[in-house]
């Protein structure tokens, strides 16, 4: 889960407002006032991502169930809701109206999420399989064994156990993106199954002299060292979904399956799975000695978004602030690099066939016959149209 935190994502900023909500939810059990502090983390996770959304029933169970047994009057809980969603709908609004008066759609994104709604089956493998590569198969597993205790609970432990399974029906089963990422939107809720195991299976105790037998002292304080192995395990990156570390030596790697034409949503399959050695040397040792997100020379990117500042400068000086261009020639289609041309650019790069003020191409292609070129670097070639 750690490399996750050295990327730069909205997903990260919306769960942390998600967990700022859930937070004084709990609270508003004493005190409805909390409420409106929770709206403001809904209204801010919302703003980063819509994926708060899938925790609607939730809300609305937490509110009959929880909230309305325990109101002093009528009138002073409906009137704090009423200020709950207003403080909501203040954060989470205006950006939604910008985004329809400039965009034409309050919904407007570069990812295409609406189409991939939609029921399915293909999603358990692959999110059974990362929910241990995510978590690590002690914690994954104490997790899963809080869980079913919690089942049989009530208050906080219903109100989690049904935020959990919100998620869990609309990522694995009608969302057909596959990404591990999805996972950080669990860790509130497997935070606490964490937590609960822990103390209902009193591990805590089989640390301390004087709850605890010298061979459990001895058992305990080998296999939390072991245990810590696997929060250590370093993939090539983040968004690495095919790893299972079984050991902390150990990884189990399974083969990539496309699911759908884009080349970046993929599943996993079992057929040709095979197991590989992390390390021939000390295991966790090789992440301290290279820890994940540490740079060893300039950051990747870094000289082609340097460049395109210019290329974005000399466009403005030969067409004015509102000039068009579109992508032609050689030029790197990957996400990374198409993301850094329209967040450099500031404006949507239109396709080579359409007509523009300008034409961006690979610095290595020659520029067509009566085009004026406007700048070249060693990434770009920027020319007029003719």
């Amino acid at each position: 889960m750690h490399g996750f935190f050295d990327e730069i994502m909205a997903d990260g900023f919306a769960v942390t407002c998600e967990m700022i909500a859930l937070y004084h939810l709990d609270l508003a059990r004493d005190r409805s006032r909390h409420l409106i502090s929770a709206g403001i983390a809904v209204g801010a996770s919302f703003l980063f991502q819509y994926a708060i959304g899938c925790l609607a029933p939730l809300l609305v169970y937490y509110t009959v169930s929880e909230l309305w047994p325990r109101r002093a009057s009528n009138r002073a809980f409906w009137r704090t809701l009423g200020f709950a969603a207003l403080a909501m709908a203040a954060v989470a609004t205006p950006f939604l109206f910008y985004k329809w008066a400039v965009y034409g759609s309050p919904f407007h994104s570069k990812v295409i999420q609406f189409p991939l709604f939609g029921f399915h089956f293909f999603g358990g493998f692959f999110y059974a399989v990362n929910y241990f590569a995510f978590f690590g198969i002690p914690a994954a597993a104490l997790a899963l064994h809080g869980f079913w205790r919690a089942l049989k609970g009530d208050g906080l432990d219903r109100f989690m156990v049904f935020g959990l399974l919100s998620y869990a029906l609309f990522w694995i089963g009608f969302y057909q993106w596959h990404d591990a990422r999805f996972f950080l939107y669990f860790v509130p809720f497997i935070a606490y199954f964490f937590a609960r195991s822990v103390t209902d299976l009193h591990i805590t105790a089989l640390f301390s002299r004087r709850t605890a037998t010298p061979q459990q002292l001895v058992l305990a304080y080998v296999l939390l060292p072991i245990c810590l192995l696997y929060a250590l395990h370093k993939k090539d990156n983040a968004f690495v979904s095919n790893e299972l570390p079984l050991t902390p030596q150990n990884v189990l790697i399974f083969p990539k399956q496309k699911v759908t034409k884009w080349g970046g949503n993929e599943t996993i399959d079992v057929a040709g799975v095979r197991m590989n050695n992390i390390t021939t040397h000390v295991p966790g040792l090789h992440f301290f000695g290279a820890p994940h997100g540490r740079r060893t020379g300039p950051l990747p990117g870094l000289a082609e978004a340097l460049e395109l500042r210019t290329v974005a400068q000399a466009a403005r000086d030969a067409k004015g602030a509102s000039f068009t261009v579109r992508a032609c020639g050689a030029l790197a289609k990957d996400y990374f690099s198409e993301m850094r041309r329209l967040l450099t650019l500031k404006r949507d790069i239109r396709p080579c066939d359409q007509k523009t003020d300008l034409a961006l191409y690979a610095a290595a292609d020659a520029a067509p016959p009566g085009a004026t070129t406007l700048f070249t670097g060693k990434v770009y070639r920027l020319v007029a149209s003719p």
